[in-house]
């Protein structure tokens, strides 16, 4: 599996804060444990070579997120999800998106 763009991983990095505030690092594990990723996968350099790949998706998603005020950075390396997130949420899953007939 390659290594998802960080739009891609925008909702999983959302989701993983909403219980409260997380660490980015462990995010980082979490996410690639769920996604299944290889040690290549895991390990893989950005072209600078200081930072894997993975990682600094991860990264460009949780700034977008900061960005769209739907988390919060809290202290170094740790963040957590936005009230205005959170409401957004119970909307969209209150008001399906879908017709009636194709969410049966």
């Amino acid at each position: 599996m390659p290594i998802p763009d960080y739009q891609s991983l925008m909702l999983p990095v959302l989701e993983s804060s909403t219980k409260g505030e997380v660490r980015i690092g462990e995010v980082i594990d979490q996410l690639a444990n769920q996604l299944g990723l290889t040690p290549e996968e895991r390990t893989e350099l950005v072209s600078s070579g200081k930072q894997t790949v993975f990682s600094n998706r991860v990264h460009w998603a949780k700034t977008y997120l900061n960005k769209a005020q739907l988390v919060e950075i809290t202290r170094r390396g740790h963040f957590k999800t936005t009230t205005r997130a959170l409401f957004q949420q119970r909307y969209v899953n209150s008001h399906s998106l879908l017709p009636k007939s194709l969410s049966e």
